[in-house]
């Protein structure tokens, strides 16, 4: 007990920020920009610490530590209308739970905030936006993967059906321009391989950049996304995307890329997630084909870990 409180002086005699990061019960998305962030937060002095620290940092729900500064990161909620992942509200309750106790909330995005003051109502709290971020070695500079393609899009997830990998397939199917090729990233998608469709499945994380450098441009069509790892890795490596107007994406996208209206716009109701719409093929198509074309160079430093980093430390410790 006595060398832990004298090593908890010299930490605060050092400067060093003690921290607590829980984002080890999620899965996916969430766990890998925890593990990114961890590792940043480190780069910027802060010392992980699971017993003894000054700032609880916890994604999507968890416990609250008296006396300590305790900042909640969300994303999205569960408002599938079927309760397909289970009943949404049980698996939510934990979540409002956080969102009313916790001393501050990150928001992933514009999309997030508003979906959460839907369902739960704003919060009389510190709150800020800050969208994922991911190390620098995701740059448009680099090796890069060679295609058998004229030109290469490339698409990336864990193709549940909300992903909506088949309109990605139709779009391409219905192109005009010839020999374009479809590289497709993660698992689920080995069925869509053959001619001008390539299903490389899982990729290390710290690999991708190699496999997304190689393409012309990104497709992202997922419904109702709220801050997805893979575009921001995509926009990184200096891709143009296209994907929907819905969910928080086109936020992400900005002027780095197309937005289209694929379906009636989403007013945070709850859906039949697992059902999704799907777009016209030509639609998506024509996107493909003005997305092959765009001669705007891509460059979002804003996404650089580092930076992100820094919005985290200055609203933690604000």
């Amino acid at each position: 007990m006595i060398n832990k409180l004298i090593k908890k002086e010299m930490d605060r005699f050092l400067g060093r920020t003690r921290y607590y990061l829980n984002s080890c019960g999620n899965k996916g998305g969430p766990n890998i920009f925890g593990k990114r962030l961890k590792a940043e937060l480190k780069k910027s002095g802060w010392i992980y610490n699971s017993k003894v620290f000054d700032y609880n940092l916890t994604f999507i729900s968890g416990k609250y530590f008296p006396g300590k500064v305790n900042i909640l990161r969300l994303d999205n909620l569960y408002f599938d209308i079927e309760n397909t992942s289970g009943d949404n509200n049980k698996l939510n309750a934990p979540i409002k739970e956080a969102y009313d106790k916790f001393d501050k909330i990150i928001f992933q995005g514009e999309f997030s905030r508003k979906i959460f003051f839907a369902y739960f109502g704003a919060i009389d709290k510190p709150y800020r936006i800050i969208y994922n971020g991911v190390p620098r070695y995701f740059s448009p500079e680099g090796k890069r993967y060679k295609y058998p393609f004229s030109k290469t899009l490339i698409c990336s997830s864990k193709w549940i059906k909300p992903k909506r990998l088949g309109a990605i397939v139709e779009g391409v199917r219905k192109l005009k321009t010839q020999n374009v090729g479809l590289v497709v990233l993660g698992a689920g998608a080995k069925a869509e391989s053959g001619g001008n469709i390539i299903c490389l499945g899982n990729i290390p994380p710290h690999k991708l950049p190699y496999y997304l450098r190689g393409a012309d441009a990104f497709v992202h069509l997922s419904w109702v996304d709220c801050c997805p790892n893979v575009v921001v890795e995509a926009l990184a490596c200096g891709l143009p995307v296209l994907c929907s107007h819905n969910g928080g994406t086109k936020e992400l996208v900005g002027d780095s890329g197309i937005v289209l209206e694929l379906e009636e716009t989403y007013n945070l109701q709850k859906i039949a997630l697992f059902k999704p719409p799907m777009p016209d093929p030509k639609l998506v198509a024509q996107g493909m084909e003005d997305l092959l074309s765009w001669d705007k160079p891509v460059f979002r430093p804003d996404f650089y870990l580092d930076n992100v980093a820094r919005q985290y430390i200055d609203f933690m410790q604000s």
